[in-house]
């Protein structure tokens, strides 16, 4: 997103609520006395914050300021986790260079695919529920999620080499291989042409997305194969709704069939 809010945070965090909803409906028009920080687990989410609009899927995270109006754009189905926190801070420059003695994140953006930022806060909803952590320990963990979420918001939009677009496009194939992924979903993602994406994109790593999309789906169909999940199933998983149209890509790519694959590889009892 070229176009986003950026926020600082400054202090401890004091958390107030963790807490997870899996709905289908339009997010509330609302404006709240504390922050929320979201992570979508699965299905899609749209939120319009201060004149920015964001369609958020599976991975994704928000920030969601106090004092600040928020509404939703579309109904949609979706799954997240999201915490409710009392902290200093507020709207603030979008960064030059990243810093690190500062937590700037931009409102909306994508968790990094290193960590698992998800199943971090999957842990702290269970752990508050459970009531088994003081909330010290909570409020720690919490700023430890912001400054990761911080060091990647501003590398990512920074860059090595200023705002790296192909790599964005790259990591954001690596989460979402399974989706559908066609044209207009980079284009609403990255906000630019899908052919002028494929340009930077093709310079960076030799292929074209949809070149890349297929290598990654195969890649991870052949790994579930090899795991010992169903030919029906592997395809499901990787993107696949065409189960005939699988079998030849993967033979295409592979040079053997699923099939071939699992009479290779598994002993027959």
């Amino acid at each position: 997103m070229d176009q986003n809010l950026w926020l600082q945070l400054a202090g401890v965090p004091r958390v107030r609520e963790i807490g997870y909803l899996s709905i289908t409906n339009k997010h509330p028009d609302r404006t709240l006395p504390f922050w929320v920080l979201g992570v979508v687990a699965a299905g899609q989410r749209t939120i319009r914050l201060a004149g920015v609009s964001a369609k958020l899927t599976s991975g994704d995270y928000f920030l969601l300021p106090p004092g600040i109006r928020h509404r939703g754009i579309e109904i949609d189905e979706h799954a997240a986790y999201f915490i409710h926190f009392v902290q200093e801070g507020g709207q603030a420059p979008a960064p030059e260079i990243p810093d690190t003695s500062r937590l700037l994140l931009s409102a909306f953006g994508q968790t990094p695919n290193e960590l698992d930022i998800l199943g971090h806060i999957r842990w702290m909803y269970q752990q508050f529920r459970a009531q088994l952590v003081r909330e010290e320990l909570l409020n720690t963990q919490l700023l430890a999620l912001q400054q990761q979420l911080s060091l990647f918001a501003q590398t990512t939009r920074t860059g090595p080499d200023g705002n790296d677009m192909a790599a964005q496009v790259l990591d954001y194939i690596n989460r979402h291989y399974a989706d559908a992924l066609d044209s207009t979903r980079f284009e609403s993602r990255f906000g630019r042409s899908y052919h002028r994406l494929t340009i930077v994109f093709k310079r960076k790593y030799g292929c074209t997305i949809k070149q890349m999309v297929m290598e990654q789906r195969i890649r991870h169909a052949f790994n579930l194969l090899m795991a010992g999940q169903s030919i029906a199933e592997a395809a499901r998983q990787t993107g696949f709704h065409d189960y005939y149209y699988f079998i030849r890509a993967f033979k295409k790519a592979k040079g053997i069939t699923p099939s071939q694959l699992r009479e290779k590889y598994f002993t027959r009892l």
